[in-house]
Order: structure tokens, then C-alpha cells, then sequence
């Protein structure tokens, strides 16, 4: 007896035609056709904020909406670099689109803010992956609907010249043409079947001649033709059932947490970066929102404060996020720091403030310090971070090195004293992850812990300049989660994965001392200016804090002033801090970035040598006589000199020696150092510790002369 098979083989038995067949479908047929009517918006208002880089910072949302706003329309272009314009956009949605899942769509070449009347942050707007919102999924029939648009003349990565996107200094003339203010109807159906096909279309591609491959080309291929004739639901079905072959037990696992570095200067002042913040995580409450099993990870309390500061509305739904363990703080610092330039007592503030901020504001510590981005690891690393409770460290920068790889993905890094923590490099080396299938696989085979450890963290979303996660990124995870072939997706939190890795740790290798960066060697000999004053604000801060102290242990000021002036240090120390990240202290930031570093250490040296004098006054009262402070704990032999402003009362006799190096005053225009006078009076002195001491000069060990 026969019977009649029906054949569904596909159209073309030729691998590569057939790969090319799919990948024109998916771009012409599926996501060209993602918006099924789209109308543009006519009814667009545009107020110009005045001023440049930082003038946001004058106007309240409030304050913008009493603007005078002009109609403008779409072709018209907007500028110089750093500026801001506020858009008020109007529309109505058409009542047959009732049901349907509306967006709306803007795109001006640059980033921007989108508002809605009240004052809420709805989510950043950033050319080349978010420059849409949803509306709504199901739209109900209402009243007009008013938007407001903030937008910021820079890209993602500053305004560098030449327009491209490239790392360079900024074009200061920069204009961005608003091109499109539409609302359009969003095809969700279609959109599940492109993503479905996208990531069939890359595991068929990269398998190549694999079995993997060959079935991955076939479902691809068979949802080509049903969609051809009208089976969509169909041909969902297909990429359906081939996601659900799971994986086998073995399998490598990547723990997936949404992530969004945002240098807190760099291409960008610290005043957009500001912005950037609201702009990313805004879009990250939502998806939040959307996504119940995602999580995101968030450092440096810093821009936690700023959010709280600028931002106080937005900062109640963050809390929210943080409160549901959805919105993740780690790092424990106040920023990204540098990891070799900063002494001692400022990589302990740094965790200092920045742990207080997060204890203070969400009830949590953190138990990693997060660290990706930065150029070099002191071995001192180790100690500190145990000393303020941190045991683990993940960071990623290490990967670049082509020399001297790193043998490690996962390992014991022991420290000079002999601590030793858990330290983690996302083997996909980076902390920008796209979700494609190659980065995907990638990650999996370039463990370097193969045997050892069988799980790696996995870090998605847009950064440096800000992003985060989209849709795009997450939906593809989704898809390839428990897939054959691909390695295990668990949406995770920091926590989970690091408690992952524990189970595995008696496995690992370790690493005694220094963590080298072989770039960026020339960080630590530019800009000479900020490295001087970095230096000379640690000892500036050790010595008026124990000022502070022997004033007020000694009765010399009272509770209230004391801690009245403890606010003034703090509020200088976030400040000083804030300079410490690891694209300001080194100096591989724009000029706009040096110079908004002067300001913030020229008020800080003015206000706080204003203390020191303060303070040196409580304690000592009024006098003539020059005595010494030494805020060492220990005794200090050293040569003391008179500088032009000490005036009269320097020590005299057989001991003190006059130096004429010329007879002419030097020209003192030289980038922050304390410029040797021409003349000046020297003597040996010996400073007992932690407090004042006599002048008393003493003879040199050996005869000194000098001959000018």
C-alpha cells in the first residue's frame, strides 16, 4: 500500500542561496514593513534654552513650560554644540487605530528626553536604537495628547569631529536636523516573527555546515514560506518549537544582566552626563516594567545622587526599582575611580561615601566592587576593598592586553598584605553585549576556565555613553535562552551569579600583585594640572580633618560648628572623588572635562585652605611667632623654607641659610605647582606628630653650601 508524502523541503537545496534568501526577507519583508502606517506629526512648538554647555541646570520642567515656544516643522536644524531646545509636540491618534499598539517617533541626530505634561521622565530618545516610545500596547480613544521633547546637542559619544561617531575632540559648531516627529502603528505579531527569523538566520550562518546549522537554515527558511502565504501564526509555530529543543545539562551558563556604563565624564561634560543618566535608566524603569524576569545593574552613587538631586520625581520610581531588587546598585564607590593614581585613604572614601549613600538611601551594601572600564590595578586593591566588606571584583578592561593576555577569566586575585578576593572578567570581553548569536558563542568558547568553572556573566545593553538594554536586545535572549547549541541564558542578578561562581571557587587559580593594563600608558604622565592638584588635595583633606578633630577634642569649637564644617569637608570630598574617575584623573577626557576639573578644585582649595586657616586660628588664637604643624603620626625631619607670604617671624641664627638661586623674580606663570621663589631663607627642623611644634633649627648632617 502507498501513500502520498508532501514534500517541505526548502525552495532552494544551495546553502548559500538559501541563507541569502532569508536575510533579504527579514530585512525587506519583515522589518521594513514593522510599522504599518505611520503619520508624521504637524503641530510641533520649539523654545531655545539660552546658553551652552550646562545652562539646563537654570530651568525647572516647570519653569520651561512658562516659555514662549515658536511652531517650527520638520527640516529645520538646531545648535551650536551643547545647547538645548525644548520641543512641545501635539497630536491626536486617529480613532481607527483603536486596538493597535501606537508609537511615537522622533529622531533628530541627537539625544534627547522625552517628557509627558506633568513632569514625568518618560525615556531618553538616542539615534540608532531607541528612537521610539510606546504609547500604548492597546490603544483606548482619548484626548489629544501633548509630549514634551528635551533635546541635547551631542550624540551618544560627545559631538566629535566629523560627525561619525568616532572618538575625537568636539565639533563646537554642531547642528542637528530634526527629521522625523511621527506617530505610527507598530506591528507586534511581525516583529516576533523578524526576531524569531533574525536569530535562526545567525545560528544558521555561524553553524555553517553544522547539523545545528543546517536545521536552524530549514526553520528559517520554511517560516519564509509560510509567511509567503499568509500563515504567520504558522510560521511563529516553527521558530517556537525549534527554541523549545532545550540544552543539555552541561552546558555552559551565562548569567545576563542588563547593564548601561555611563562614563561620568569624558566625550561629555559632567553636566550631560546628568542627563544621560535620567535619559538611560528612565528607559530601563520601563523595561523593567515590561520584562519581569530582567535585571539591571547599576554603579556609582554619584549619579544615584544626581538622579536625586535633578531629578526628584524620577528618583522615586528608581528607589521603587531598587526596593524590588529589579534595579541593582553595586560598585560600592562613589564613582568608577581610576585604580592606581588614588592614595590609600581616597580609594577607602570612595567607598566610604558611596556605600553610606546606598545604605542610607536603599537599606543595601554592596558586595562587589565594579570596576569594568578602568586603566590598571593597584595591588593594594585587594586589602582596601576587603577592609570596607567588599570580597568579590568584576571588571573586564584586562581583555585588551595583546601581549601579556590574562590566563583567567575567573580567579583569586591576592593582594600586598596577602588578602585575596573573587575577581570575574565577562569572558565576552565587553561590557556592552548585543545578544547576537556570534557574541553569544563567543563568550562560551573563550573561557579561559574551561574545567573549572562552568558559568560566566554576561553583560547586555549600550554603554559608555549611555543606553542600556532595548527591546531588541532582551527579545533576543529570550528567544535563545535553553536553545541546542547555544549556551544556557539565566536573567540574572549580580547575586545570582556571583553565588554561581562560589559553588566552583575551590577550582580557581590565583593571582599575586599588580593587574596591568598594557594601553592607555599615557594617562598617568597628561594632564600634569589635575594630577598635581589630586595629590595635593589628599594631604589638604588629612590635614584639616585632624584640624577638626583637635579643635573640638580640645574645646576649642563647639558640636554644632564642628559638625557644620564636617558638611562643608563632605561635600568637597564627593566633589574631589568625582574627579578621581578613571577618564578625569588620567586626563583621556575632552578640554571642556580639564576645565570643569579646575573649577571644582580651585573652589575646593579656596574653601578648604579657608578652613585650614580657619582652624589653625581656633586652635592657636592670635601670635606672631611661626610654629610648625605636622599632620603625620609620626615625627618629620625636613627642610622648611620660607615662601614669599610668610613674611616676618622665620627663624633666625647659625642654622638658617640664605638662598639666592637669581637675582630676579621667576616667572611664575607655570600649571599648578608652587613655583620656587628666587630667594628664600632654609633651615633643617625636626615637627613632632599629629600636632604643632617650636621652630628650632638645626645644623645640617653635613655642611651645605651653595654657589649660585
Amino acid at each position: 500500500m502507498s501513500s502520498t508524502i508532501k514534500a517541505e523541503a526548502p525552495i532552494f537545496k544551495n546553502r548559500i542561496t538559501t541563507l541569502g534568501r532569508i536575510n533579504k526577507f527579514k530585512n525587506e519583508n519583515l522589518e521594513a514593513k514593522l510599522y504599518t502606517e505611520i503619520r508624521p506629526i504637524k503641530d510641533i512648538e520649539v523654545w531655545s534654552l539660552p546658553g551652552g554647555s550646562g545652562a539646563w541646570q537654570k530651568y525647572t520642567f516647570e519653569s520651561v513650560l512658562d516659555q514662549e515656544f515658536l511652531a517650527t516643522e520638520i527640516g529645520k536644524s538646531f545648535g551650536p554644540t551643547w545647547t538645548t531646545h525644548w520641543f512641545k509636540i501635539t497630536f491626536n491618534i486617529p480613532e481607527e487605530w483603536e486596538g493597535k499598539e501606537v508609537h511615537f517617533q522622533w529622531y533628530s541626530g541627537s539625544e534627547a528626553t522625552l517628557w509627558d505634561p506633568t513632569g514625568r521622565i518618560l525615556q531618553g530618545l538616542t539615534p540608532g536604537f531607541r528612537e521610539e516610545y510606546v504609547i500604548s500596547k492597546k490603544y483606548i480613544i482619548g484626548p489629544p495628547i501633548t509630549y514634551y521633547v528635551e533635546m541635547a546637542c551631542n550624540t551618544l559619544f560627545g559631538a566629535g569631529v566629523g560627525g561619525d561617531g568616532s572618538i575625537a575632540p568636539p565639533d563646537e559648531n554642531r547642528y542637528f536636523t530634526l527629521e522625523r516627529v511621527n506617530i505610527a502603528i507598530f506591528d507586534q505579531s511581525l516583529y516576533k516573527l523578524h526576531t524569531d527569523m533574525e536569530m535562526l538566520w545567525q545560528m544558521a550562518d555561524i553553524f555553517s555546515d553544522t547539523h545545528i546549522g543546517y536545521q536552524a537554515m530549514f526553520a528559517a527558511n520554511e517560516m519564509v514560506n509560510k509567511i509567503i502565504f499568509g500563515k504567520n501564526d504558522d510560521a511563529g509555530k516553527v521558530a517556537d518549537e525549534f527554541f523549545a529543543e532545550g540544552n543539555g545539562a552541561k552546558v555552559h551558563t551565562l548569567y545576563s544582566i542588563g547593564h548601561c556604563h555611563i562614563d561620568s565624564a569624558w566625550l561629555w561634560p559632567y553636566n550631560e552626563t546628568i542627563r544621560k543618566c535620567a535619559r538611560s535608566w528612565a528607559a530601563q524603569i520601563s523595561l523593567l516594567n515590561e520584562y519581569n524576569e530582567i535585571y539591571f545593574a547599576c554603579s556609582q552613587a554619584a549619579q544615584f545622587d544626581w538622579m536625586k538631586i535633578y531629578y526628584p520625581d524620577f528618583y522615586k520610581e528608581l528607589k521603587k526599582a531598587v526596593g524590588e531588587n529589579r534595579f541593582v546598585p553595586v560598585g560600592g564607590a562613589w564613582v568608577e575611580m581610576d585604580g592606581n593614581m588614588p592614595s590609600g585613604e581616597a580609594f577607602i572614601r570612595q567607598f566610604f561615601y558611596g556605600q553610606r549613600f546606598f545604605q542610607q538611601e536603599f537599606g543595601i551594601l554592596c558586595k562587589e566592587f565594579w570596576l569594568p572600564d578602568t586603566f590598571g590595578y593597584s595591588a593594594q586593591i585587594p586589602q582596601i576593598i576587603k577592609h570596607v566588606g567588599i570580597h568579590r571584583l568584576m571588571t573586564q578592561k584586562l581583555s585588551w592586553n595583546q601581549v601579556n593576555k590574562m590566563p583567567n577569566h575567573s580567579f583569586h586575585w591576592e593582594g600586598i598584605d596577602g588578602s585575596s578576593v573573587l575577581v570575574h572578567f565577562p569572558p565576552a570581553d565587553t561590557y556592552n553585549g548585543d545578544s547576537n548569536i556570534r557574541q553569544l558563542l563567543f563568550t562560551q568558547n573563550n573561557s579561559q576556565d574551561k574545567g573549572r568553572a562552568n558559568a560566566g556573566m554576561y553583560l547586555y545593553g549600550h554603554g559608555d555613553g549611555g543606553g542600556g538594554p532595548t527591546r531588541t536586545i532582551i527579545e533576543r535572549l529570550l528567544r535563545v535562552k535553553d536553545v541546542d547549541g547555544i549556551p544556557k541564558i539565566v536573567m540574572s542578578s549580580p547575586e545570582q551569579f556571583w553565588e554561581r561562581l562560589e559553588l566552583e571557587e575551590r577550582k580557581l587559580y590565583k593571582w599575586v600583585g599588580e593587574l596591568f593594563l598594557e594601553f592607555h600608558n599615557g594617562t598617568y604622565t597628561s594632564q600634569a594640572k589635575i594630577k598635581w592638584y589630586n595629590r595635593k588635595c589628599e594631604f589638604l583633606f588629612r590635614e584639616v580633618e585632624l584640624l577638626l578633630a583637635i579643635a573640638y577634642t580640645t574645646g576649642k569649637v563647639s558640636k554644632d560648628t564642628v559638625q557644620a564644617d564636617i558638611a562643608i569637608v563632605d561635600k568637597y570630598w564627593k566633589d574631589f572623588m568625582l574627579n578621581q574617575f578613571h577618564d578625569v584623573l588620567p586626563g583621556s577626557c575632552i578640554e571642556l572635562v580639564v576645565i570643569d576639573a579646575w573649577k571644582l578644585y580651585e573652589e575646593l582649595f579656596t574653601n578648604v585652605m579657608s578652613l585650614r586657616r580657619n582652624y589653625h586660628s581656633h586652635i592657636l588664637g592670635s601670635g606672631t611667632v611661626l610654629i610648625g604643624f605636622n599632620p603625620l603620626p609620626w615625627q618629620v625631619q625636613s627642610v622648611l623654607f620660607n615662601k614669599p607670604d610668610i613674611g616676618t617671624g622665620f627663624p633666625s641664627g647659625p642654622n638658617v641659610q640664605d638662598v639666592i638661586l637669581d637675582a630676579e623674580s621667576f616667572d611664575d606663570s607655570i600649571e599648578g605647582r608652587y613655583l620656587i621663589p628666587s630667594s628664600f631663607k632654609a633651615a633643617v627642623v625636626k615637627l613632632d606628630p599629629s600636632g604643632y611644634s617650636s621652630l628650632t633649627p638645626l645644623p645640617p648632617a653635613s655642611p651645605v653650601s651653595y654657589t649660585g
